[in-house]
């Protein structure tokens, strides 16, 4: 996955502070040639590198920033459609292009185009994905300073079950461990109400036992539906700011890693 969003200072934050921005997630269109050449010959071609039907996976994060790259759709196509030409070229049977799909942000300077299935078409999107739950509402502000994890992982699962009909493309499905972006916020940060952009609901009750039950669930309704290959993403291997933590902790150790093997592990 591309993480082509603004870098914002947001580590140690105060609401009550300016957020300063660090570096662009905007590239111009040669800065955009430049990485794909790179991408081809950097990851592309490595053995491990992960493809779909041959095709390399290359997932794009902020659709909206990439599309002002190009200045429109049509303009963002032809840089797509040079990407796979290239990598025809490399010898390889072109790109498997993902974009993340989320309609709420969780970042500063978040955005996401209108008409994603239009857009699907307009790009020759091969897949939609969700980076985190959060994206589309799982975080419950009434209960602030906390949010159910379990409530999260049904909103999802609503969200979930309009994509499966919604997008002319196959949606993968997204399993997520937690949310808790205290991490990133300044210790004279005031936590009497929600700010913008590190004070916000944490999730509690996310043990691995209903992490485990999360992905199971996931598991059983995408292997019911339609959409092919069957795909799941994960958040997170090692978003430590933000909570979601597939790697070994304190708390539950290898807790969550078994929680993948059970599931997962085994094949069907």
């Amino acid at each position: 996955m591309w993480a082509n969003h603004d870098w914002f200072d947001i580590q140690g934050y105060n609401p009550a502070d300016k957020v300063k921005l660090l570096y662009p997630g905007k590239v111009t269109p040669a800065t955009w040639d430049k990485i794909t050449d790179l991408v081809i010959a950097r990851y592309f071609k490595h053995p491990s590198y992960w493809k779909i039907d041959g095709k390399p996976y290359f997932s794009i994060y902020e659709m909206s920033l990439f599309l002002e790259n190009f200045g429109s759709v049509e303009a963002s196509r032809a840089a797509l459609d040079r990407f796979r030409e290239k990598a025809k070229a490399a010898g390889l049977p072109g790109v498997h292009v993902n974009a993340v799909l989320w309609g709420r942000p969780n970042l500063p300077g978040g955005k996401t185009p209108a008409d994603w299935p239009k857009l699907c078409t307009d790009l020759a999107l091969d897949s939609l994905t969700g980076y985190t739950w959060v994206h589309h509402g799982a975080l419950n502000y009434s209960t602030f300073p906390t949010s159910d994890y379990v409530q999260g992982r049904d909103v999802y699962l609503k969200f979930y079950e309009t994509a499966l009909t919604n997008y002319p493309v196959p949606y993968f499905p997204n399993t997520t461990i937690n949310w808790d972006n205290s991490p990133r916020a300044h210790p004279d940060a005031k936590w009497d109400r929600p700010a913008a952009h590190v004070v916000n609901p944490v999730m509690v009750g996310n043990t691995p036992a209903a992490f485990r039950e999360a992905c199971q669930i996931i598991k059983d309704r995408l292997l019911a539906a339609p959409t092919k290959p069957k795909i799941i993403t994960v958040n997170a291997w090692n978003e430590w700011p933000e909570g979601s933590v597939l790697e070994p902790e304190q708390e539950y150790g290898y807790g969550y890693l078994e929680a993948i093997k059970a599931v997962f592990g085994a094949r069907q």
